[in-house]
């Protein structure tokens, strides 16, 4: 089960795309905002010692190793750019599709097409 809240009103974010994902045995959160940075949460240890633990991009991360120094030096917006269009060439070379694939993009537009639903209906509306 998810949610999606979306709002052209709503105040306080500059670029507020962040996606929560949680589980019995932890939780990961990103936030575009802190493009640089991955928040880990597990559930290890005595409660009183757990919390969210910072993950900052560095070059032991494959895709950041041409555009990141060191961890706190982060990429920036055209460098992600950079790194999909690498990607989006090296799976036509290859002839093999790559994460997302054009269902992925399918299913996206599904859920944009329930929000309008959602907007012009004043309802709820299942995906």
């Amino acid at each position: 089960m998810g949610h999606l809240y979306f709002s052209d009103v709503s105040t306080g974010r500059k670029m507020g795309y962040a996606y929560e994902i949680s589980g019995s045995k932890g939780a990961i959160r990103f936030d575009q905002e802190d493009q640089n940075a991955l928040w880990l949460y597990k559930m290890e240890g005595p409660e009183s010692e757990r919390g969210f633990r910072k993950i900052l991009t560095n070059p032991d991360h494959p895709d950041y190793v041409n555009f990141c120094l060191g961890p706190g030096h982060g990429t920036g917006y055209q460098d992600q750019l950079i790194i999909e269009a690498r990607d989006f060439l090296a799976a036509i070379h290859a002839g093999q599709s790559r994460w997302p694939t054009f269902r992925d993009g399918m299913e996206v537009n599904r859920a944009i097409d329930a929000v309008w639903a959602s907007v012009e209906g004043s309802r709820w509306v299942d995906v």
